[in-house]
């Protein structure tokens, strides 16, 4: 061949070359004589290095065979890819690269590969077949005799790609496929839902027993029962690292479907995501609006500002309902299978969504297989349970068998497995892997580890063992078991960049040993532990010192590059640098969770941050620091629990005062006001009003110290309540009427007060009672019109639980019942929806009121007494007397006036020993009304008169000498206007306009019955 037609060839040669590797990420060594050296993987990390390397083999062999580099001439090839440990060489001068690009036994291994292929063929190393699993049609070549290579080295052809796009089928290691044994019933139960589910009667099985017992292994036979029926798989995983962090799962699922990457641009991700929008059916016009609450799960900054306008829990609401919605639209033309694991790790959120998932399953072909730990308690609705325990010997035994040949293991070291294993699935499994590799080892060093006692001695063991034999990449697995159960691959190979040239291989390797397994597309790297007690005997060989370099390291690294992403989470950091001894750190970490959390009305999962963190103070040396901190984290936690537990929680009480005795008389105000504020709301509720009233005073001029508007708006709220309570209600209405004019003045709602609760919302929400109460009826319906616009407006679920239960409790008084329970349904259905346990009894008590005066309704009566009763067991006694005047109107429809008037009689002793008197007058106008005796009845009613008039409620006032007067058979000087005040006081008719009416009617009823009286006493003289 001419030499210039040479150099033309070797030029298309060249840029063949240089085209593909591009195209596939490649890097280009070097060219030597007629072949050329790629690399993949580096000089930059890729997790699909080794399909790349495998794709662009077959795609040069395709290009170089097809094409011609002149007219008529051909040219063949022969590609040979190892995978391994190489060094490479100096990045920064190009030169030394091209020189010294690469050391190591690798490329030696690919040389040698390439030189035994066949024409126009791609031989692959059993590393690089192992790491690319059945992404490739490969043919095995046995054990190639290779220079250099002692004992020869086995090949594979690969042949084409396949058409296998799940990861999981792909890269499923030796040992997940053998066959299910001793699950016959659940299985037939699953078997039998996934059959109804096709025919559109959908459901949910919760799978649950102890850990290794087999739960994953039963839901993913169903599982590939269900893709053999082409159903749509959908898969999300929990992990007790992330069981605060709200929406994980969930999010990482989200970012899978949608295709998003690591590595993507906001752009790519939008796009994305768009994308997954549109392929749900979701209208073009409504994707921008959902993408503003669902941005944060798919790692997207806010799309519309607007949206951080909006209150927590709205945002939380909206966000759960579209990921149901997106979830629920996968069961269309195919059935949907989804398949949650470990949902006993599962974050608050999370869990709400499958929950409503669950709830929007029965008309749908869709079927929810959970996995759990027997041990936690977790109810899904629409679901059959099944029941996980040890498998017998027998079916031990066959276990076995289906793992190994009949003859691979001898009879007496089955028997010891299956001695060791008890049963567990997983042990077996474990321990049969361990005598597999003891047979290829020739001595065994000791582990020398720490061990942990959660972990069992024959887990423990049986890693150990496999570890040592595994040096070259043991510190690869012991670096991803400081990450966690779950770790991604990019993360990885930041923590041990020394190692990542070694990681396909490493990684391959593992899970063919069935130690890791890939759940989902191998090019975002995310990697699980094949069980959590794998997990943590792997993390159990770290030294101490070790562990710690390598979780500082991690926290380091999710901070600076892996900053937005769900593994980023500022709980996950906090528990890297906890173990790394980091505790200022870390709690700093925490607090930030625990704020995040709770601005997403997350509060259980606030709780539990806060708690993390008072866990971590006795760490910290500077005694100054420390007191900071645990006030910051005492109030923050004090909140947390009063949404979720109740305001008079013990937990409550212990939280705030031991904040209360950390504070100094020197102490910001700005840091006390939070701490006086929550005793003050914990005394209120236990109904011990008399501290309840010397709190609300320190609030008020603690509030005014501080100079901050939002506190004094907060602490008129509680000395409003309080002064009510105790029946002071002319002061209470002023307290509450500047709260609201302060909070309209300095738009209040910006504010974020040291409470559940918005301070517009708990102010206006008692003004009408106080209202009512006073003799302004118009004021106390105006009153409630805005405390619902407000609660609206807010859109806060809290806000909205508290306002109508309160409203509800105001109707009743005013025997509004049958609007009463409207609003108590309200409050009722919103603390079963979100966890809000005091509304949801609180609710359930207006409701039962409202229902036993409207008609005799024993239900309604026994409905009040188990919620009064839940109401106590919680703590709470303040509006007992309230709840017991309720009873006992219930009481007398059924026709029990005994019961009646001994509820009556508790109440009035609960009036007397905790100071709230404001519905006193009621207690007494009902005793009377059951008592038989006219003097004793005339008694009760004239000191109901009295208290009330001392009160300044003016409608209790007009009750008592009304009924009075009707009970001696009399009217006032003016019988129209005490009728027409009768049917307003009985809601039969509507309140006028005129705030001065029951004032009115009191004047004119009470000269009469003056008048009667004072004549009486004379005739009596």
């Amino acid at each position: 061949m001419d030499l210039e037609d040479l150099r033309r060839v070797f030029r298309w040669f060249r840029e063949q070359v240089d085209l593909v590797a591009r195209h596939h990420d490649g890097h280009l060594i070097r060219f030597v004589g007629d072949g050329a050296f790629l690399s993949f993987g580096l000089p930059e990390a890729s997790e699909d290095a080794t399909e790349s390397a495998v794709r662009a083999g077959l795609a040069l062999v395709s290009a170089i065979s097809t094409g011609e580099a002149l007219p008529g001439i051909s040219l063949a090839l022969r590609v040979g890819i190892a995978s391994g440990t190489v060094v490479f060489g100096d990045l920064i001068d190009e030169a030394v690269v091209k020189e010294q690009s690469v050391v190591g036994s690798v490329p030696h291994l690919a040389a040698r590969l390439a030189a035994t292929a066949p024409q126009n063929g791609v031989v692959i190393a059993d590393s690089t077949r192992r790491a690319v699993g059945r992404f490739f049609e490969c043919r095995d070549l046995g054990r190639l005799d290779l220079k250099g290579f002692d004992g020869g080295e086995r090949a594979w052809l690969a042949v084409a790609e396949t058409q296998i796009a799940s990861t999981f089928e792909a890269r499923r290691g030796s040992g997940s496929s053998h066959e299910l044994v001793g699950r016959e019933a659940p299985l037939a139960l699953l078997a039998d839902a996934w059959n109804r589910a096709r025919e559109r009667h959908g459901g949910a099985v919760v799978i649950s027993g102890n850990a290794g017992i087999g739960k994953s292994r039963l839901a993913r036979t169903v599982r590939r029962r269900a893709q053999r029926d082409s159903a749509t798989l959908v898969e999300i995983d929990c992990t007790p690292r992330t069981q605060n962090t709200p929406l994980y799962p969930v999010s990482v699922l989200m970012r899978r479907l949608a295709g998003i990457r690591p590595q993507d641009t906001d752009a790519e991700r939008l796009r994305r995501a768009s994308e997954l929008l549109q392929r749900k059916q979701l209208d073009d016009a409504l994707i921008p609006n959902a993408l503003r609450y669902l941005s944060p799960i798919f790692g997207l900054a806010a799309v519309d500002e607007d949206a951080s306008e909006e209150s927590a829990e709205r945002v939380r609401e909206r966000t759960i309902t579209l990921l149901v919605d997106l979830l629920a639209s996968m069961a269309g033309d195919a059935p949907l299978f989804m398949l949650c694991e470990d949902v006993h790790w599962a974050d608050a959120s999370t869990l709400l969504v499958i929950q409503r998932l669950c709830e929007r399953l029965v008309d749908l072909p869709a079927l929810l297989v959970a996995t759990l730990r027997g041990t936690v308690a977790i109810e899904l609705p629409n679901s059959n349970s099944v029941a996980l325990g040890a498998l017998d010997d027998e079916t031990a035994a066959a276990m076995i068998r289906s793992l190994t040949r009949a003859d691979a293991l001898p009879a007496p070291m089955i028997e010891r497995i299956i001695a060791r294993a008890e049963g567990v699935p997983l042990y077996l499994e474990e321990l049969c892997q361990g005598e597999f590799d003891a047979a290829t080892r020739t001595e065994r060093a000791s582990a020398g580890a720490n061990r942990d006692h959660a972990v069992p001695p024959i887990i423990q063991a049986s890693i150990e063992a496999r570890l040592d034999r595994w040096s070259d990449i043991k510190s690869i697995i012991q670096a991803a078991s400081v990450i966690g159960r779950d770790f991604a691959l990019p993360l990885l190979s930041e923590l041990v960049p020394e190692r990542r040239r070694e990681l396909p291989d490493a990684i391959a390797r593992l899970v063919d040993a069935g130690l890791l397994v890939q759940n989902f597309d191998v090019r975002s790297g995310p990697m699980r532990f094949s069980h959590a007690l794998i997990h943590d005997a792997v993390y159990q060989t770290l030294l101490r010192t070790e562990r710690q370099r390598l979780h500082a390291h991690v926290a380091q690294l999710l901070v600076q590059h892996f900053d937005g992403l769900p593994e980023s989470a500022p709980d996950v950091v906090a528990q890297h640098l906890a173990a790394a001894l980091r505790f200022e750190e870390a709690i700093g970490c925490l607090i930030t969770a625990g704020v995040q959390a709770s601005e997403r009305a997350a509060y259980l999962e606030s709780a539990s941050h806060s708690r993390s963190a008072l866990a971590l103070l006795d760490k910290l040396t500077d005694p100054r620091v420390r007191t900071q901190y645990e006030l910051q984290l005492r109030v923050q936690l004090g909140v947390a629990i009063a949404a979720t537990q109740g305001y008079a929680s013990p937990e409550v009480e212990a939280t705030y005062r031991a904040a209360r005795e950390l504070c100094r008389d020197d102490t910001d105000p700005a840091i006390t006001f939070p701490v006086v504020r929550g005793l003050a709301t914990f005394y209120f509720v236990r109904n011990e009003q008399n501290i309840a009233d010397e709190m609300s005073s320190l609030c008020v001029e603690t509030a005014d110290r501080s100079a901050r508007p939002e506190f004094m708006i907060e602490a008129l709220t509680v000395r409003g309540y309080t002064d009510m309570y105790r029946g002071q209600l002319e002061v209470a209405q002023q307290a509450l009427e500047q709260c609201a004019s302060l909070y309209r003045l300095h738009q209040g709602e910006r504010f974020r007060y040291p409470s559940v609760q918005d301070a517009g919302t708990a102010a206006l929400s008692i003004l009408g009672m106080v209202c009512w109460l006073r003799g302004d009826g118009a004021g106390a319906d105006r009153s409630v019109a805005l405390a619902i616009e407000h609660v609206e407006r807010l859109g806060r679920p809290f806000d909205k639980a508290y306002a109508n239960c309160f409203i509800a409790q105001q109707l009743n008084v005013q025997r509004r019942h049958a609007e009463a329970m409207q609003h108590a349904a309200v409050s009722v259905e919103l603390g079963t929806r979100h966890g809000f346990g005091t509304w949801l009894v609180c609710g359930l008590m207006q409701q039962s009121i409202a229902a036993a005066a409207l008609g005799p309704s024993p239900e309604a009566v026994s409905g009040l007494r188990q919620a009064m009763g839940a109401y106590l067991a919680a703590g709470a006694q303040a509006a007992v007397p309230f709840f017991l005047w309720g009873l006992a109107l219930g009481l007398r429809q059924i026709g029990d006036a005994a019961g009646a008037q001994a509820a009556l009689a508790e109440g009035l002793r609960s009036v007397r020993s905790t100071g709230e008197v404001y519905l006193e007058a009621e207690l007494l106008i009902l005793a009377a009304e059951l008592e038989s005796s006219d003097a004793r009845a005339e008694l009760l009613l004239a000191e109901a008169r009295r208290v009330a008039v001392q009160q300044g409620a003016a409608t209790l006032a007009l009750r008592a000498v009304l009924t009075l007067l009707r009970r001696r058979g009399l009217s006032s000087d003016d019988p129209h206007r005490d009728l027409a005040a009768w049917h307003v006081l009985e809601a039969r008719a509507p309140c006028p306009i005129d705030q001065g009416w029951a004032s009115t009617a009191l004047l004119g009823a009470s000269r009469c019955l003056d008048a009667i009286e004072s004549t009486t006493t004379a005739l009596a003289r």
